[in-house]
């Protein structure tokens, strides 16, 4: 009885090791069999292959392959071919790329068969470009009209006006699928920077990493075709800024801007060409400032951009009034400017109680030592106003004046020379009156740099100095 159970016992087991030991083997066998099945290719010469690799990434992604040095089958992640150190160029355009590797991601059925592959997505890794300003509307069109999957991975991109840098980017990292879809990172200006485009690519968010810098696009077409149009709203630390947009193959149009903070409040419309050359027109509107801003501004600072002032072309008015029963000595002003390889030429009028003054000028700021060339008109012609504005007695003669001026400014050491100074009522300064008046002006009003000439307390001071 005992050893017809232990049989039964035997056999049955017998046929369950038996199937599990085919198990075994059948597994072992397909893993084999796997392997195989992704090793054979990297023995490949994928190089035959690259008219059709250069024929399906024209089809399926618009990218002309002009040049590579290797192509490899790799297993990990997943099979994919990998182009090392390749240029390609965006098909009817000339965007050209060049990238460290590209992976093309194969279909498990194309591993094998070539012919008529389709990639099922395909990664740049350490890749570079340079687009002029002008072709920027046409990588955002082929980014957006694309269907099939990319992913960029490191980017170094420079933005460009003939073929000086005015913008890097580095290491952008940019997807349209999976749950980074159109999410940008990267750097700016050696900060850490997100981006993503969201309501169908209609909006553009932006913020640089840790400092407070935002930035809103609204498009009103995502096809971005010309004239791309929008608004924007920027925001920085204590600073905002909003405006309209529309821009063209050759210039920027900035229309119903208003930038605000504490200190100032500014309006302006501006016209940005990018061709034949880079130039600016502003129409600016200040509507409140802060004097003391102005005149702790860093004027070594501004001069020292040297590089930036030679290229940069504009022409500018700006305009200022006064609120009503403002106690400010300064009413009002219009001014004029021409900025046009390092040379400014400027007209200015400036409204103060009971007068008025008028200036033309011009200066070499690209020179070592820049001068500004000036002759002012100053005419006094309401003298109970200008009394009462700078506290002189009334026992004190005064009578209108048209008051004329010429001259120079060193505006990096803080001298003046002035050539000639008179009056409508036929008075000329002498060397003695000059060098009086040369002494005061240095002493009262440049003694802490050029911007203090805007100071109204040492203005006045000057005024009542001089009298």
């Amino acid at each position: 009885m005992i050893n017809k159970t232990y049989k039964i016992i035997h056999n049955s087991f017998s046929r369950f090791f038996n199937y599990f030991f085919f198990l075994r083997y059948l597994f072992t066998i397909f893993l084999v069999s796997i392997a195989l099945f992704f090793s054979i290719p990297k023995f490949f010469n994928f190089e035959k292959k690259q008219d059709i690799i250069k024929e399906q990434l024209d089809n399926y992604y618009n990218l002309e392959l002009q040049d590579f040095k290797t192509i490899k089958f790799n297993i990990f992640p997943l099979p994919n071919l990998s182009i090392n150190e390749s240029n390609f160029k965006i098909k009817d355009k000339s965007i050209l790329i060049k990238a460290k590797d590209l992976q093309i991601y194969l279909n498990l059925n194309n591993i094998y068969k070539y012919e008529n592959f389709k990639p099922k997505k395909i990664v740049f890794n350490k890749t570079r470009t340079a687009l002029e300003i002008s072709q920027i509307k046409e990588i955002l069109k082929y980014f957006n009209n694309l269907n099939k999957k990319i992913n960029i991975k490191s980017l170094n991109l420079d933005i460009k006006k003939n073929d000086k840098i005015l913008l890097g980017l580095k290491d952008i990292n940019f997807s349209n699928y999976g749950y980074q879809k159109y999410r940008i990172k990267g750097k700016i200006f050696d900060k850490r920077f997100k981006a993503f485009f969201k309501d169908e690519n209609k909006i553009l968010n932006f913020k640089i990493i840790n400092t407070g810098i935002k930035a809103k696009l609204v498009f009103e077409d995502k096809s971005f075709t010309y004239p791309i149009e929008g608004f924007s709203q920027i925001s920085f630390p204590k600073n905002y800024l909003k405006f309209n947009f529309k821009y063209y193959k050759d210039r920027l149009e900035i229309t119903k801007s208003n930038f605000k903070n504490k200190d100032f409040s500014i309006l302006f419309n501006s016209l940005i060409k990018f061709d034949p050359f880079f130039d600016i027109n502003s129409n600016i509107t200040v509507n409140q400032f802060n004097k003391k801003k102005i005149i702790n501004l860093s004027l070594d600072k501004i001069i020292s951009n040297k590089e930036i002032i030679k290229i940069l072309n504009s022409s500018n008015t700006l305009s200022y009034a006064a609120k009503k029963f403002n106690n400010n000595l300064i009413k009002g002003f219009n001014s004029k400017f021409y900025l046009a390889h390092g040379r400014l030429v400027f007209t200015k009028n400036i409204f103060i109680s009971g007068g008025s003054m008028k200036c033309n000028g011009e200066s070499s700021l690209l020179a070592e030592y820049p001068r500004l060339n000036f002759i002012c008109l100053l005419n006094l012609k309401d003298i109970k106003k200008i009394k009462k504005e700078f506290l002189i007695s009334r026992k004190i003669n005064l009578e209108p004046v048209e008051l004329n001026v010429e001259g120079s400014i060193n505006i990096l050491n803080n001298k003046i020379i002035f050539e000639k100074i008179s009056n409508s009522k036929g008075y000329v300064a002498n060397e003695e009156d000059i060098k009086y008046f040369k002494d005061v002006f240095e002493k009262t009003l440049l003694n802490r740099g050029f911007f203090e000439i805007f100071n109204t307390l040492k203005i006045k001071e000057f005024f009542l100095t001089v009298i």
